[in-house]
């Protein structure tokens, strides 16, 4: 029976008409829900009215459904749309509890792929019916039976648990609320009486299992929009804000407000506040709000502690008043308080710093400049304020700054593009920094860098401009000069022998001298794709890691590690690096690297020499010896004095010497140290330390290549000697300095009383009779006028200072003598008083002289070296005579400089300077074989020299030359050097004139050989010329008459053989041998000539030899076929083997022939017996050619002067085979111009195998 024959019980009337009222007041709370006035709340609440409405339409549909198909459509759209339910009450929810999670597009996404997951799974269930199974059934009345399967419940679950989620969030909100909570709570509480329908219906048979939600829905809609409206909003406004939030009437009385407003002002939680005045609670709050603007009121009030629920015993807070409306035509006012004690502290402490920031600006050195805003345009915004350091910047007073706008200070050199960057800022209000040239009150311009910055008041309006400006002419011009100075350090630092270089943070080079790439051998592209990592071995990289790390952290970092090369070599380097901040901000460490390979062994050595010298030192009587490096620093102390009377060997080892002693022992041994580890001196002095003299000695330590290491020191106690000696040294002192010190003169100013005292060299140096008494004005008018000053100052600084003093100066003897002398002034103190100088003074004279020699010929040994090469590379004969007179006039200094080279028995002038001719006019030729000193020096091979030839030699007007020097340079002649001086040639110049000579004649003798050479060259060429055109011609001459003569001994034998057969004549054998023989000898005399002229055209290179494809088999057969008789006659066997029909090769065809008759003639002539074998074969990209015999062979040493004409294995008279020995040398010359090569190999009695191999000629096959 159909839904239709039944008549609708009573209950299916009630179910029907509960579901469309439901729906119906769902429309109807649309329409109400409109006025709400927050946007979340009301959007949230129209989608649960709108998705409950549905939901009831679709149950009404479902219960009036004619048949049971359509009944589980409708049934599956109100599960769809339900389920949409639960996504909007937790929209409606978020909103309305002031969270955030509704306008979130993570949580939107997420409920969009969950709803339409489900709503997919839902709507096709009739597919796969995993969700619920329906029938209709008849009782109490026709309806629809749903069986929920597993899925139904996961999702109602679901549904229930993201339902509970809203509630909490409500629950969360209507906790802060202090008005009507609990209404609002029964209001939402009638959102969960559906959920007990729902279990009753399928617990029992009271009610259908039915969705009963939307009654619900509808139930708190009507609540909501029709009973507690205004309840509802108030709370919301109330509830939903973390800040202190009141919620006013229209006439200013408290409506609601939350938990953290009632902990603020803790009277709101009295009863009777409900509906009174604000003004009389709170009136701070009231009088905030009281101020304008009416609809925006801001203001701030302090909370004190005794007000406060919140406020600490001792704290005060600020708040911000807000005010709004809270709810659209209600009337209601949503006042929140904003916590502002940060904000208003700040505000407060600026205050007073403005004030007296007022103040500081009027005192400040930098230039303040205050505008107006506005306008931007011409004229431009007006100047307010400007400070004192503005108007001594400027040149302007403040009557002529005030009222004007800044445009006054530009002039032709401001640029616009600047200013167009200042408008800019100016019109988005922002700060902005800039430089521009801006001009003087007097026009004079100058460069400022501005800072300027926007002014704003309460509502965020700019109201002035304020620059701050600082006149950067000077600093621009500092910049510039220090970028120039940076140029030339760059320059500086590539020159420099240590590695410099600037490493990023990762170790990456950012910058580096040239010496880095010198030392390590990469490229500076390479090493700008290095860090310092890839130059340490791999061990060392967690070290210079820490290293660079530590640079960075504590601004300084030092290591020795070794330096690895590109080729794999190690140098053991120092770095040291500082951090230094770059001007773009970063920071980098710029480090120095000093190569230590010396110092390492200098330690090295100091090590050894430690271990020699400690023996020595630990048994020094009454003293000590210590060991110092180059720095002054103790390495080693032992002796017996050190801990008592001298600090001891702890407190000395690895102390500098300026760190032990006091200064006044520093100063005294401080230099002899020095001096002996930097200039390699040895020395000693006398110093005091702790009450007692000392002699110290100071020597160098050398290693094994005579470098010093380190130094060596000696100190001995000599207070007891001193105290002993002291009378007798003052009686001796003299005596003993001058006995020490050989030659040297020895003297002694008394202060007090002004007299000086010489000893008798002192005199002798002087040129003054001993005893000669002098005083210090007299004894310095001996020193040259130079020199004067210089030995006074000393000598007063003795006296007055106590300072020591040792001078080289020239000095001018009473006969006017001038010499070079050393003096010495050494002060004697006693009691702290300068009482005498004593010195000594030393003639030096031959050793400046010996000085001066010296470097005088250094320059010449080098000049000599320098140019020497110049001489060497001479081409003929005038050149070289040439450079020998410019040699010796620059290198030497003689300008009067004769060359002389032997012609014709005679020493001819073959190079006269005109320094000469002006000297000495006359230069003539002389005899080799003459008696002049000229002829003499080149006879005997010896230099002669000639203090005054003049006066030897008066046969010849020598003119203003004096001294002359002969020097031979072999047997080609004379260097004649002449001097204006007499004497003025010494025997070091004639050791360099005799080297010069010496190299003259090596070049003199290249440049003989060469012109022999040249000639031998052309006459041997004509030889040969001459040579192959008579071989030419005898031949074509002996070749004519020759054939004539073979082809008449052909005849004849011919004849003869005739005659014999046909005529009854005597025996004719005999004038036919003698007809054969006479063919023969013809033709070995033809093969002669023709070997002769072919080895004449290869030799005249007129033989020309086509490069062509040629068939060495078809060759090899014909040259078989020809010889084939000759070999039978003599019992060979001659045979072929070919590997392939043809085997061509690049050649000539007329010289392949001429190599095959050569070698299987000498083949079948040196054969007695066996056989003759020729081949032809490919090897490679060569065609072979070879002919073997098993004949007489060889010694294997003989075959190479086999290939040179006219040689054989056997030779002489006694020659056992004939022939003319021109076979294998024309064969090796014919091959050889065909590119090709010739091999032999033989061996005696067994036979020899000749070897021919020619390029094999391409794009030609081999084979048939």
């Amino acid at each position: 029976m159909s839904p239709q024959q039944l008549s609708p019980p009573s209950i299916l009337l009630g179910y029907t008409a509960i579901f469309a009222a439901t729906a119906l007041v769902c429309l109807g709370g649309l329409w109400r829900a409109r006025r709400i006035s927050v946007p979340g709340v009301r959007r949230g609440l129209t989608a649960l009215l709108l998705a409950s409405g549905g939901w009831a339409a679709a149950q009404v549909a479902t219960l009036l459904a004619p048949t049971l198909f359509l009944a589980v459509r409708f049934y599956e759209g109100g599960l769809i749309v339900g389920f949409a339910t639960v996504w909007a009450w937790l929209y409606f929810c978020s909103a309305y509890s002031g969270r955030s999670l509704h306008r979130s597009r993570a949580a939107r996404g997420a409920a969009i792929a969950v709803f339409g997951a489900v709503a997919l799974v839902k709507g096709t269930n009739p597919w796969h019916g995993i969700y619920f199974s329906a029938e209709m059934i008849g009782q109490p009345f026709p309806h629809l039976a749903v069986d929920p399967h597993d899925l139904y419940w996961v999702t109602t679950g679901l549904s229930y648990a993201l339902a509970g989620v809203g509630f909490f969030m409500l629950y969360e909100s209507l906790r802060q609320v202090r008005v009507g909570a609990g209404q609002l709570g029964a209001l939402f509480g009638l959102t969960v009486l559906p959920v007990l329908a729902n279990v009753i219906g399928d617990i029992s048979s009271w009610l259908l299992n039915v969705s009963h939600e939307p009654v619900g829905v509808a139930a708190f809609a009507l609540g909501v929009l029709f009973m507690g409206g205004r309840r509802f909003e108030e709370a919301e406004q109330a509830g939903g804000s973390a800040k202190p939030v009141l919620v006013l009437s229209e006439s200013g009385r408290v409506r609601d407000f939350n938990a953290r407003a009632a902990a603020l002002f803790p009277q709101l939680d009295a009863s009777e506040t409900i509906d009174a005045p604000l003004a009389e609670t709170r009136p701070d709050v009231a009088e905030a709000l009281s101020c304008e603007p009416p609809r925006h009121r801001a203001n701030v009030i302090e909370v004190g502690p005794n007000t406060s629920a919140t406020a600490s015993a001792d704290e005060h807070r600020y708040y911000r008043v807000d005010e709004s409306s809270a709810g659209a035509g209600r009337g209601n006012r949503r006042v929140v308080l904003t916590d502002v004690t940060g904000q208003e502290l700040r505000r407060r402490k600026q205050q007073r710093e403005h004030r007296s920031l007022s103040k500081a600006v009027e005192q400040s050195n930098e230039a303040v400049l205050i505008t107006e805003a506005e306008p931007l345009d011409d004229p431009g915004p007006r100047i307010v304020y400007a400070n004192a350091a503005f108007e001594e910047m400027t040149g302007y007073d403040e009557s002529d700054l005030l009222g004007r706008t800044p445009r006054i200070l530009q002039g032709p050199e401001t640029e616009r593009a600047t200013l167009n960057s200042l408008r800019v800022a100016l019109e988005a209000g922002e700060s902005w920094t800039g430089e521009t040239v801006n001009y003087r009150k007097d026009g004079r311009p100058y460069l400022v860098q501005w800072a300027l910055s926007p002014v704003q008041d309460h509502d965020g309006q700019i109201e002035h401009w304020v620059s701050v400006q600082r006149d950067v002419t000077e600093r621009k011009k500092s910049r510039q000069a220090l970028e120039r100075y940076r140029e030339h350090t760059d320059r500086i630092l590539d020159t420099i022998d240590d590695l410099f270089f600037v490493l990023g943070e990762e170790g990456q080079f950012r910058r580096w001298n040239d010496r880095i790439s010198e030392v390590t051998g990469y490229a500076d592209d390479e090493i700008g794709d290095m860090t310092a990592f890839d130059l340490v071995p791999d061990d060392e990289h967690e070290r210079v890691a820490t290293k660079i790390a530590n640079a960075f952290a504590n601004g300084h970092a030092q290591l020795e590690v070794p330096l690895v090369c590109k080729d794999g070599t190690t140098i053991p380097y120092e770095f040291a690096g500082s951090l230094v901040e770059h001007p773009d901000g970063s920071l980098q460490v710029v480090g120095i690297g000093r190569d230590i390979t010396e110092r390492k062994e200098r330690a090295a050595e100091l090590e050894r020499s430690e271990q020699r010298y400690r023996t020595l030192t630990e048994h020094f009587p009454n003293g000590a010896v210590g060991v110092f490096d180059h720095d002054l620093r103790y390495t080693l102390a032992e002796g017996q004095l050190l801990g008592t009377r001298l600090p001891s060997a702890d407190r000395l080892e690895g102390s500098r010497v300026q760190e032990v002693f006091p200064e006044a022992t520093v100063a005294d041994i401080e230099p002899l140290f020095r001096a002996a580890v930097e200039a390699g001196t040895s020395d000693r002095v006398e110093t005091t330390f702790g009450e007692r003299e000392w002699t110290v000695w100071a020597m160098p330590l050398r290693d094994a290549d005579g470098e010093i290491f380190a130094g060596l020191s000696f100190a001995q106690d000599i207070t007891e000697r001193k105290q002993q000696q002291g009378a007798l040294e003052r009686l001796n002192d003299l005596f003993s300095k001058a006995q020490t010190l050989a030659h040297v003169g020895a003297w002694e100013y008394n202060v007090r009383s002004d007299t000086a005292f010489w000893t008798e060299e002192v005199c002798r140096i002087h040129g003054l009779p001993p005893n000669t008494e002098v005083d210090p004005e007299k004894s310095l008018e001996h020193y040259h006028p130079d020199d004067r000053r210089r030995i006074k100052e000393a000598f007063m600084r003795a006296i007055e200072e106590g300072t020591s003093y040792e001078i080289e100066a020239q000095l001018i003897t009473a006969d006017g003598d001038q010499r070079w002398v050393r003096t010495r002034g050494e002060p004697q103190l006693e009691e702290g008083e300068v009482v005498r100088v004593r010195g000594t003074i030393r003639d030096i004279t031959e050793r400046k002289r010996q000085e001066h020699s010296l470097r005088n010929r250094q320059e010449k040994l080098e000049a000599l070296y320098e140019t020497t090469n110049q001489l060497l590379q001479a081409d003929d004969r005038e050149a070289l005579t040439t450079l020998l007179v410019t040699l010796v006039d620059e290198t030497l200094g003689y300008s009067a400089t004769t060359i002389r080279l032997a012609q014709d028995d005679q020493l001819v002038p073959t190079q006269v300077p005109s320094t000469v001719q002006e000297h000495m006019p006359e230069r003539p030729t002389y005899d080799i074989d003459g008696e002049t000193p000229a002829a003499e020096a080149y006879q005997t091979g010896e230099t002669r020299i000639y203090d005054d030839l003049s006066a030897v030699l008066d046969s010849m007007d020598r003119g203003d030359i004096r001294a002359t020097a002969y020097v031979p340079m072999g047997s080609y002649g004379l260097i004649s050097v002449g001097s204006l001086e007499v004497g003025g040639i010494d025997s070091f110049d004639r050791r360099l004139l005799e080297v010069l000579a010496s190299y003259a004649a090596l070049v003199l003798s290249r440049l003989e050989r060469e012109e022999e050479l040249r000639t031998a060259k052309v006459e041997a060429e004509y030889a040969n010329r001459m040579k192959s055109a008579f071989l030419a011609n005898m031949s074509h001459e002996i070749r004519t008459p020759l054939t004539s003569v073979i082809g008449f001994a052909e005849a004849i034998d011919d004849e003869a053989s005739t005659l014999e057969d046909s005529l009854e004549t005597p025996d004719l054998s005999t004038l036919s041998r003698f007809a054969g023989l006479i063919e023969q000898s013809g033709q070995r005399l033809l093969e002669t000539l023709d070997a002769v002229l072919n080895l004449s055209k290869l030799q005249a290179g007129e033989m020309e030899l086509a490069a062509e494809a040629v068939d060495l088999a078809a060759e090899a057969e014909a040259v078989a076929e020809r010889f084939a008789p000759q070999a039978r006659e003599t019992g060979l066997a001659l045979r072929l083997d070919l590997d392939a029909p043809a085997l061509h090769a690049c050649a000539d065809a007329g010289g392949v022939q001429i190599v095959l008759r050569n070698l299987v003639s000498n083949a079948i002539k040196y054969t007695e017996e066996g056989e003759v074998r020729v081949r032809t074969y490919q090897e490679g990209n060569e065609a072979i050619l070879e002919v073997e015999d098993t004949g007489i062979g060889m010694d294997p040493e003989n075959v190479p002067k086999l290939f040179e004409p006219f040689r054989q294995a056997s030779e002489g008279m006694g020659r056992e085979y004939e022939g003319t020995g021109l076979g294998l040398a024309v064969t090796k010359k014919v091959t050889k111009q065909m590119d090709g090569r010739v091999e032999m190999e033989t061996e005696k009695g067994k036979g020899t195998c000749v070897t021919v191999r020619l390029p094999k000629a391409n794009g030609r096959a081999s084979g048939a």
